[in-house]
């Protein structure tokens, strides 16, 4: 009953506001008459190809999870506004990760606090108790409600649903409560042994409990802040625990997302690799080292899928920066993902470890046409692409002439208007350069130069580029190096120009990418 008086309540806001009534019935997730979704994905830097809602604020990605041949992208919403606000879950469904389905809101705020990030799984097995016939499944999910004028802030919940869509909030909420925290959020959860992990954010640590009927939590252990480990530049928020196998050896990746202190500015995701022993995560390396997921700014609060058919872990992120993601031009949203990733720890050297993203293969089931593509013959160090396509997928290899490898720039450029965006690779520093990239005044952070590093110095150099109107995934040996990043050019790009120092062009192909939300691409 809350929740429909609440979603009542935002229904009567948004008949108010400027919204079309096609755009409504989007947020609510009303069968569409025709073609509709096209009409509202038209917009003026609005991704194609990468999911956005129908409207409004959204930043984490929450509760992924595969059921019934349904992959479920949650996500946190404010239904009513362009900025922050109290949180929702917004919900989005697909059979492929890919092109996506917008659902009615599923969790919505309630006396307890609003919704905030949590994670979700399939409960087969009935060990919650919840299921309503033998045999049938109960998506779980836990998230944190976060109430400021409460004496104990932020407490996790569960909610439950028997068709995916509509959810329940369990009747002895709240499942999991510490006074002493005040930050103290974002589960996340771990299918281990017979039971369940919990990572959870408490301010400059990660804590991890245990269950094995995803409502009676066991603390047991903490990481992060004695002694302090990796970046501590701002809260740590979204944890996420991850295993690898590798030659032979079991090791463990843990996510953190930190806010501030990035690479670069604001936000930003941090990783360890070290051992989970089903009590306490090991780092590996030295304390201090800090390792980055992404060099890029607008890659945050990365989350990983659950009971998904693929034996790769795939993760999606919010593809935004706390720092200036309020003030961003685009309207009537705000705010999109990245590309699903697969993700892989890859051995470097004899003791080292990375963690290696890439866009899910499937992802290629988007090429909709060649638009250019340059075999390696005749050899050339520069190539100059005219085109006109605002979302494509650029994948090229190099070669270097000397044992190290030379340097390479990539230039997004407008002829006319000459506003564009550098990617310079010189050895192993990478640089990105985004201040003369389109409109930009609305953060003085938006302009700073982004930095990163190859991780390989191999002679072999390969490059996938990723656009989609104001969004860009640029990836470095597949992933072992990348860089997300937002644009907003005031006329489209419509050069692409390479060139190379000490090395050449080995081969280049561009395509044209689908429209995820026009049915006649």
């Amino acid at each position: 009953m809350v929740n429909k008086l609440v979603y009542s309540w935002i229904t009567l806001i948004i008949l108010l506001s400027d919204f079309s009534l096609d755009t409504i019935q989007l947020i609510q997730g009303m069968p569409m008459q025709g073609n509709t979704e096209s009409k509202v994905y038209g917009e003026k830097w609005r991704p194609q190809y990468h999911f956005s809602p129908p409207t409004s604020w959204i930043n984490d990605p929450n509760g992924l999870t595969y059921s019934n041949g349904k992959y479920h992208l949650f996500y946190q919403y404010h239904p009513d506004s362009l900025v922050w606000g109290p949180m929702h879950w917004g919900h989005a469904t697909s059979s492929d990760l890919l092109r996506w389905e917008n659902e009615p809101i599923a969790l919505y705020p309630a006396p307890g606090g609003a919704a905030f990030s949590g994670s979700a799984v399939i409960d087969s097995t009935n060990i919650t108790g919840l299921q309503k016939t033998a045999n049938s499944n109960v998506l779980v999910a836990i998230f944190t409600r976060s109430n400021d004028s409460s004496p104990t802030p932020q407490t996790q919940h569960l909610a439950y649903s028997y068709d995916g869509i509509t959810f329940n909030n369990y009747e002895n909420n709240p499942i999991l409560v510490d006074p002493s925290k005040r930050d103290f959020r974002d589960p996340a959860l771990l299918k281990y042994g017979d039971g369940y992990i919990m990572s959870l954010a408490a301010g400059d640590a990660a804590m991890f409990y245990k269950s094995t009927n995803l409502i009676d939590w066991t603390y047991l252990s903490s990481f992060g802040e004695k002694p302090s480990q990796g970046s501590h530049g701002g809260v740590w928020e979204c944890p996420a625990l991850i295993r690898f196998e590798v030659d032979g050896r079991e090791l463990w990746v843990l996510l953190i997302s930190i806010n501030p202190g990035g690479p670069t500015v604001g936000s930003a995701t941090q990783y360890f690799v070290g051992t989970f022993d089903g009590t306490r995560f090991i780092n590996e390396n030295p304390a201090d080292r800090v390792l980055w997921l992404d060099w890029g700014p607008d890659n945050y609060a990365a989350a990983m899928y659950t009971n998904i058919p693929s034996p790769k872990p795939t993760m999606v992120a919010w593809m935004n920066n706390w720092n200036y993601a309020a003030n961003e031009p685009t309207t009537p949203w705000r705010g999109q993902m990245t590309l699903p990733r697969s993700m892989e720890l890859v051995k470097t050297s004899d003791n080292d470890y990375h963690v290696q993203t890439f866009p899910i293969d499937d992802v290629k089931n988007l090429r909709e046409s060649l638009l250019y593509e340059f075999k390696g013959e005749p050899v050339t160090e520069s190539l100059a692409i005219q085109h006109n396509s605002d979302r494509y997928h650029l994948e090229c290899s190099f070669k270097s002439n000397r044992t190290s490898f030379g340097a390479v720039k990539i230039k997004l450029m407008n002829q006319a208007s000459s506003e564009q965006v550098t990617m310079n690779l010189d050895n192993l520093r990478i640089e990105v350069d985004r201040s003369q990239s389109g409109l930009t005044n609305f953060s003085s952070d938006f302009t700073k130069l982004i930095r990163g590093s190859r991780i390989l110095p191999s002679p072999q150099l390969s490059v996938d580029l990723f656009f989609d109107s104001s969004a860009v995934e640029l990836f470095y040996d597949k992933g072992l190096s990348s860089f997300t990043y937002l644009v907003f050019p005031t006329q489209p790009y419509d050069l692409i120009s390479i060139e190379c120092t000490d090395c050449t062009i080995s081969s280049l192909s561009m395509y044209q990418m689908k429209s995820i939300w026009k049915n006649d691409s």
